[in-house]
């Protein structure tokens, strides 16, 4: 009877194992197994070559490797892709030069800088050349297809000679000079950005023509929505702000052109090569230079124009746009002032076309036909012989004022009393 006084230990608690311990940590066996947790695991010790640091430093180390190797191989490309255009350019008989060629630009970007590079055209193209002290061309490893030049200037361009051995020049030179292009997998210019910025451009000794900023994008195909006209093989949107031509260029308006903006489409691939076949080529596959939106804002001008243009039998501009002005008469009596146009022409363009005014705007087609600007009816102004190559056009037979003819049928210009044949009184 005394033994069943006694209290027995219990069997069925937890038991001091190890694996928990209570919350309190005293006896379990003086808890409830709710108030038990597990025990922690004892912590397991990881590989060597697991361990972040470790691993970390070799795995640095490799990307950069990688990097490195994959930058000097965009390098050699870009220098390879740079060799071959100028041997192209050599086989279509242009004459490019340099002063050497520097690469740089790690780890960034692949930078090829070159010194004092030219190009001359061909004979057939006028010999025309260009050159600068510096060009440089960027781009990244991992966009190697797009590429960015700067070239600040000063630019100096010898345009094609007159045929008397004269070739004008131009130095231009700006704050921003930056082109953005991207090359397709043919090496052609799918897609390119131009950016100028306080642009000056001089020739001879007159006073310079000064921009505040121009911007030009381009792109091989659509651009921009646009309803008509054929697809485009090429469309541009161009912006131009704040031109100041010199005093004697100002054709009768104020001294700064405030803006000026176009949106054109190519409608019809223009082909490679010299440029008088490709634009006869072009023409007869019905080519056209689709002019979506002109607007030019030059105080008293105001103008927005829309047609098309392309080049008649002897490549010579033609087209028409529809156009509405406002300040048309000054714009036409600069032209005289000029001398472009004759003062007979421009007072009866201004006759004509007065009876066209509605509240200040005139509202008219104006064409190019012949190397003759008209606007509506009213002969505006003759325009110069554009020249594809050193012989010219083929067989105008036109004569504009300023020309005389010999005895023989030559056409003499300038006129020079000296120059043609002496009259004889008849007896």
């Amino acid at each position: 009877m005394a033994d069943q006084g006694k209290r027995k230990p219990a069997t069925g608690g937890p038991k001091r194992r190890g694996d928990a311990v209570p919350l309190s940590g005293r006896d379990p066996r003086f808890h409830s197994p709710e108030a038990m947790i597990p025990a922690a695991p004892p912590p397991r010790s990881r590989p060597l070559f697991l361990r972040f640091y470790v691993w970390a430093p070799l795995l640095l180390a490799l990307m950069t490797g990688l990097y490195a190797g994959l930058w000097v191989y965009t390098a050699r490309q870009a220098g390879q892709a740079l060799d071959r255009w100028i041997a192209d350019r050599e086989a279509e008989g242009f004459v490019p030069r340099h002063r050497g060629i520097e690469t740089g630009g790690f780890p960034l970007a692949v930078r090829l800088t070159i010194t004092a590079p030219s190009l001359t055209a061909p004979e057939d193209l006028g010999e025309w050349s260009w050159s600068a002290p510096r060009l440089t061309a960027s781009l990244t490893p991992f966009a190697p297809r797009h590429v960015t030049l700067d070239a600040p200037g000063p630019h100096l361009i010898a345009l094609p000679g007159d045929g008397e051995g004269k070739k004008p020049s131009l130095a231009i030179s700006g704050k921003t000079m930056t082109a953005a292009l991207d090359i397709g997998p043919d090496g052609a210019i799918s897609e390119s950005k131009v950016a100028l910025e306080d642009l000056s451009i001089s020739g001879g000794t007159g006073a310079p023509t000064t921009l505040d900023s121009l911007s030009l994008h381009t792109l091989a195909g659509a651009l921009y929505p646009a309803a008509g006209g054929g697809a485009a093989a090429q469309s541009a949107l161009l912006e131009m702000r704040g031109l100041r031509p010199p005093p004697d260029g100002r054709i009768g308006l104020s001294e700064t052109l405030t803006a000026l903006s176009m949106k054109a489409r190519l409608i019809g691939r223009l082909p490679g090569g010299p440029l008088e076949p490709a634009l006869t080529r072009w023409r007869d596959d019905n080519g056209t230079l689709r002019i979506d939106d002109l607007s030019v804002t030059w105080p008293p001008l105001s103008l927005r124009a829309s047609g098309s243009l392309g080049v008649d039998r002897d490549l010579q501009p033609s087209g028409g746009l529809s156009v509405q002005a406002r300040g048309l008469f000054e714009l036409i009596r600069g032209f005289a002032d000029q001398g472009w146009t004759r003062t007979v022409d421009s007072d009866m363009a201004r006759m004509v076309l007065s009876g066209m005014f509605r509240d200040g705007q005139i509202t008219l087609p104006v064409t190019i036909r012949d190397r003759v600007l008209y606007g509506g009816p009213a002969r505006l102004l003759d325009l110069p012989t554009v020249t594809w190559g050193p012989k010219g056009p083929r067989a105008l037979n036109r004569i504009a004022p300023g020309f005389a003819i010999d005895q023989q049928g030559k056409a003499l210009r300038p006129v020079d009393s000296e120059a043609l044949p002496q009259r004889t009184t008849p007896r």
